[in-house]
């Protein structure tokens, strides 16, 4: 089982390669964008997701027959500007000369990706607060991390670079502590106490926690919302948790936030997968094969929790220093038990991301192998890459509002749409920013228009 904070890094990266949230944004800060093309030793969302502004008489008029609905939506729309994400050019080049000075030893991919994860944590840190639309240019870096993996650039994914690749990963929380190791240095003594060094770990996932409702939240809505009023019902709620089974990993009889997300690992798995560039077929089979095996073995550990009224042989409500002794021997062999239960769940966590990031990088070869050797050459990289964000535009449009699973948008879904952007719901928020405006009505239009 991986702890939330100790863990939360790691989720990130996943995310975007993250995880429940899973990893963060471009486009918290408006200063000097720049787009970076992974071909060149740099990741980067450069412009996704923006569709070419509609007018009243720039929709087609087949379209319009064949979706009235939409009319609402061209009554409403009147040139509203492309809106555009891309990373920030200046965190970036911090976080580059950063790592040049403090981590010599790292190569040149791996500093890359150490520059783009450093920049991106840098908004989970400072940051007030973000939408889902930030992780969408977060999940760009996939592309960047999957590129940095091939530690030796010969176009393949090997078994030692994929676990190589996780332990550079579950290093990013120390490199984070080390990055902002003066500003965690509260008290000015010199030294990084592990109060401090925990402090950074809290923070974000202070500014996590509400980003992860938002994506928890929409992904509810899409599953739930049987009368299509783009709100959740008290019924509607109580019918879809019912479906959830809650994972309990302590058994102390109550659920914490890591063991809440972990029940909707599988709605938050299909959320997640439309963020990402590339998709990650079969993980959430995956997650439901190491959840069952980390909640048997977690049963199994809370079972074996000595009971001290066991070793009182007597019976007598008072521990001898016999008793005391046998009983104090048994604890110090749960622990070591304990400790090998967390060792055995690093590995298995370890295990399983090298194999969600071969699956990754096979998903990368099949999308950008343009001469098809099997093999992704420095400029492969970077071909396709408008293709496969209007790919990711595309599912994530259809799993949020192709309500029947027809395969396409029709028009009792547009007025959907509409009647809920009329009442100002979340589920009109077509480009997740947070905010339900008519950039929502242009975005959702252009995906409409290319269905």
């Amino acid at each position: 089982m991986v702890n939330l904070r100790s863990g939360f890094v790691g989720t990130l990266a996943m995310v975007s390669v993250a995880g429940l949230c899973l990893s963060l944004p471009a486009g918290c800060s408006k200063e000097e964008p720049v787009a970076v093309e992974p071909a060149a030793g740099g990741g980067g969302a450069e412009g996704m997701g923006g569709v070419a502004s509609s007018t009243g008489s720039g929709l087609d008029a087949e379209l319009l027959e064949r979706l009235p609905s939409l009319k609402r939506a061209e009554a409403a729309l009147d040139g509203v500007p492309i809106d555009t994400r891309s990373m920030n050019k200046k965190k970036l080049e911090e976080a580059r000369a950063w790592i040049a000075a403090n981590r010599p030893e790292l190569t040149g991919r791996e500093a890359e990706l150490a520059a783009q994860m450093l920049a991106i944590l840098d908004d989970f840190v400072h940051a007030d607060g973000m939408s889902v639309a930030d992780i969408k240019g977060v999940a760009e870096t996939q592309i960047v991390q999957l590129w940095a993996m091939d530690a030796d650039g010969d176009g393949v994914l090997s078994d030692d670079e994929a676990r190589g690749a996780m332990d550079q990963m579950m290093g990013f929380d120390d490199l984070l502590q080390d990055r902002y190791a003066e500003e965690l240095d509260t008290d000015g003594d010199g030294v990084v106490s592990d109060e401090e060094r925990n402090a950074i770990q809290e923070r974000m996932e202070a500014n996590m926690m509400p980003l992860a409702e938002q994506i928890l939240e929409r992904a509810q809505l899409a599953n739930w919302d049987e009368d299509g009023d783009g709100f959740l019902s008290d019924a509607e709620r109580a019918a879809g948790e019912a479906t959830v089974e809650m994972q309990d990993f302590d058994g102390d009889g109550e659920y914490s936030d890591q063991e809440r997300f972990a029940s909707y690992q599988s709605m938050l798995m299909d959320m997640n997968n439309n963020l990402l560039l590339l998709e990650m077929p079969g993980m959430a089979e995956m997650q439901r094969e190491m959840q069952s095996e980390v909640m048997t073995r977690a049963q199994e550990m809370q079972a074996s929790v000595p009971n001290q009224a066991d070793y009182d042989l007597d019976g007598d409500g008072q521990m001898s220093e016999i008793e005391q002794s046998a009983f104090d021997q048994e604890m110090e062999a749960f622990r070591g038990r304990q400790a090998a239960f967390q060792a055995e769940m690093q590995e298995m966590g370890r295990d399983m991301g090298s194999r969600m990031v071969q699956m990754q990088f096979d998903s990368a070869v099949a999308a950008l192998d343009s001469d098809g050797d099997g093999r992704l050459a420095t400029e492969e990289w970077s071909v396709s890459l408008d293709g496969l964000r209007s790919e990711r535009d595309a599912r994530m449009f259809t799993y949020l509002y192709d309500s029947d699973r027809s395969g396409g948008v029709s028009d009792a879904e547009v007025a959907r749409f509409m009647d809920a952007y009329d009442s100002q719901s979340v589920y009109a928020d077509a480009d997740m920013n947070g905010t339900v405006d008519q950039k929502d009505l242009q975005y959702f239009v252009g995906l409409v228009s290319r269905q």
